[in-house]
């Protein structure tokens, strides 16, 4: 169901803005368990992405240091949401993805 439905709002996205780079990001872990659950569907989002043209992963899990280590650092208590610090780390991510894209080719 995820996959179908993560195609779809791509697909939908891509057909609104048929010129825009579109940049997607890979979930993070939200439990000191969850990494291996988390993979899967990030699997699905980098997979998607790779088959739509100007489409681009923003690879949170992989690139943002938000890890199941770290957790209570920068995600709210008990929850799958970041905090602050959890935020200022997706954007400096986004920051980075963005700079490789347009200011490094």
């Amino acid at each position: 169901t995820f996959t179908t439905n993560y195609e779809t709002m791509i697909s939908n996205m891509r057909t609104t803005y048929p010129n825009a780079d579109i940049f997607i990001f890979t979930q993070l872990p939200y439990s000191s368990n969850s990494a291996e659950k988390i993979e899967l569907y990030n699997n699905v989002i980098r997979t998607t992405a790779n088959k739509t043209q100007n489409c681009y992963v923003v690879d949170l899990f992989a690139n943002s240091g938000i890890n199941e280590n770290n957790l209570s650092t920068f995600m709210g208590d008990r929850s799958a949401h970041p905090n602050a610090l959890g935020m200022d780390k997706i954007t400096e991510t986004l920051i980075n993805a963005l700079e490789e894209k347009y200011l490094n080719n």
